[in-house]
């Protein structure tokens, strides 16, 4: 965290609405990329980012600035996306969600079909993963969170973050080589 940072949360918890939206704007799009992977819905992802600042400002009393403040944004948000999806039905990711993930370019049209298979392919095996497989491979992935910040952000050691993800890695690839033998 930089002390600029640190000031911004210093003065957000004496109610300073300029900091606070100082740090909204530093941090909406890594939660909202969050969210929008993790639900499969943009619009949905867009209510969810904004409940999760409004509770972000109701909380910045409790924050703990030990911890790093986009891993409690990151909780905050889970939280409210896993409440969420308990009250809805479940929604299939869009392709584009993986068509927006970086790769090598696609310019042919061929290309860019085989990708969109891929993505479906993937999607599919994503939304059949239990929430913590599949948050692991968003944070790894998607959030480009090293093993280390995967472990403090679920509060576990990082050997077991790293045993987590290849469990992750390791479902996600029987359940894309099941549905390919399947359709054999």
């Amino acid at each position: 965290m930089t002390d600029s940072e640190t000031d911004y949360i210093i003065r957000a918890k004496k109610g300073d609405l300029k900091a606070f939206e100082r740090l909204v704007s530093s941090y909406q799009k890594k939660v909202f990329t969050y969210l929008f992977h993790f639900t499969g819905d943009q619009s949905n992802a867009e209510d969810l980012t904004q409940e999760t600042f409004i509770l972000f400002f109701r909380k910045i009393q409790q924050y703990d600035a030990s911890r790093a403040l986009l891993s409690w944004l990151i909780t905050i948000a889970k939280n409210i996306a896993i409440s969420s999806c308990r009250k809805r039905k479940p929604v299939t990711l869009a392709p584009e969600c993986f068509l927006l993930m970086p790769s090598e370019k696609r310019n042919s049209p061929e290309d860019q079909a085989e990708s969109r298979e891929l993505a479906l392919e993937v999607q599919k095996a994503l939304q059949s993963l239990s929430e913590e497989s599949r948050e692991v491979l968003i944070m790894k992935y998607i959030m480009d969170f090293s093993i280390e910040e995967i472990a403090k952000h679920q509060g576990i050691p990082a050997g077991t973050a790293k045993s987590r993800l290849f469990k992750a890695r390791s479902d996600i690839k029987n359940i894309i080589l099941k549905e390919n033998v399947s359709e054999s």
